[in-house]
């Protein structure tokens, strides 16, 4: 797959500054800062400074716009940990009658694959659990604070494979039962086993995929959204393949 091209050069200047080796990225800032104005740049833009702050720290690069960036930095670590604290909740409330979901999405990228938890927005929580145990979970969640999205999902959960959730601060929690690009492999106990790995949250036990199947995950919900989140994807990826390079192999699935 071809990324540049569909890349906006203010983008790609910010993925050259991230995740080049060569630790000359003053070239790529300047340019990027030259071609763009701060004050009104995109969404998709302003969410990758995190971690462009994270990277001129790294190499110890001040900018003109180094309070402000340390500013937006600072603000994406404090909403991530008011995420976690929700996250926490839940598996809580889960664990309690022995439900273990799978991690997805950007809590799992942003707690176990990003170098920072402030170096990746948390959008959304989306958990994966398995189908007898959805209707129990939704009442959990509902005692927590969280609404159905769509109310009629209870007439026509048979054509459903996910639900949307959402609380009294707007906040977004998807919940699934089925991951198609995995389907497959995941048929028994010992399959599932392979393709998770066990995680512990505040004492609170779950799983997240393995980094190939979270891959595998990723890519296939970013081509049902025709790569509307491309520069978030791009990193995703390339945050899993920096972080388990050695560990990541096709045979794996097979």
């Amino acid at each position: 797959m071809k990324i540049k091209p569909f890349l906006k050069l203010e983008q790609m200047l910010l993925l050259e500054i991230i995740l080049t080796d060569n630790p000359d990225i003053i070239p790529f800032w300047n340019q990027w800062y030259q071609t763009v104005d701060i004050e009104s740049i995109e969404p998709e833009t302003y969410y990758l400074l995190p971690l462009v702050y994270h990277r001129l720290s790294q190499n110890k690069i001040k900018t003109e716009e180094d309070s402000r960036l340390k500013g937006i930095y600072r603000r994406t670590w404090y909403n991530n940990q008011l995420h976690l604290e929700n996250i926490k909740r839940i598996l809580e409330s889960l664990n309690q009658v022995n439900i273990l979901p799978i991690i997805l999405g950007d809590v799992a990228m942003a707690q176990f694959y990003y170098p920072e938890l402030a170096t990746r927005h948390i959008f959304s929580y989306e958990l994966f659990i398995l189908p007898d145990q959805i209707n129990s979970s939704i009442e959990i969640f509902k005692k927590l604070g969280w609404k159905l999205d769509d109310e009629n999902f209870t007439k026509r959960k048979n054509i459903y494979s996910k639900i949307r959730m959402i609380n009294e601060q707007n906040d977004c929690l998807i919940i699934s039962w089925d991951i198609p690009i995995v389907r497959n492999l995941m048929t028994n106990e010992e399959q599932f086993l392979s393709l998770t790995e066990e995680i512990v949250i505040n004492n609170n036990k779950a799983y997240i995929l393995n980094p190939m199947a979270n891959m595998l995950s990723i890519v296939f919900k970013n081509t049902l959204s025709h790569y509307t989140y491309l520069s978030r994807f791009t990193l995703d990826l390339a945050q899993i393949l920096i972080k388990n390079h050695q560990q990541i192999n096709p045979s794996n699935l097979q």
